[in-house]
């Protein structure tokens, strides 16, 4: 992951994080917030979607 990801990545955390506590109602745990956030940074799935 190239350094552009890694802030693209940072700067979902927070609406992936919403949508955990929205829905789990917990905040989002590691793995999963890696796996969203490397998939919406990664242009594989948008915000969106």
């Amino acid at each position: 992951m190239c350094s552009e990801s890694i802030t693209m990545a940072s700067t979902y955390d927070s609406t992936i994080n919403s949508f955990y506590l929205a829905y789990y109602g917990r905040p989002a745990d590691p793995a999963g917030l890696a796996f969203w956030t490397d998939a919406i940074a990664d242009g594989n799935m948008s915000v969106g979607s």
